[in-house]
């Protein structure tokens, strides 16, 4: 059966989140293009996994994500501190 990277059963019609992190933005006059480094990767493979061009269109901000990042002070971020 299917699953996905946390072992829930999915199915067809299943709304879908791929996370990852965007490491390059491509604008031309026409459209914007980004390269996203995938937060899960394919076992076995122990490499991040990369997709190389998905339109800024088809891509959602997490801004949950992004201001639980900003709000951990630099220091603690690095060295993997917790409350």
């Amino acid at each position: 059966m299917p699953h996905d990277a946390k072992g829930n059963l999915l199915k067809v019609g299943d709304r879908v989140v791929i996370p990852g992190k965007v490491t390059a933005i491509h604008p031309t006059e026409e459209y914007c293009n980004c390269t996203v480094e995938l937060d899960y990767t394919m076992p076995p493979y122990l490499d991040k996994s990369t997709l190389q061009s998905i339109n800024t269109k088809q891509v959602l901000l997490n801004l949950i994500a992004e201001q639980s990042a900003a709000a951990v002070p630099p220091e603690e971020a690095s060295s993997g501190a917790s409350n």
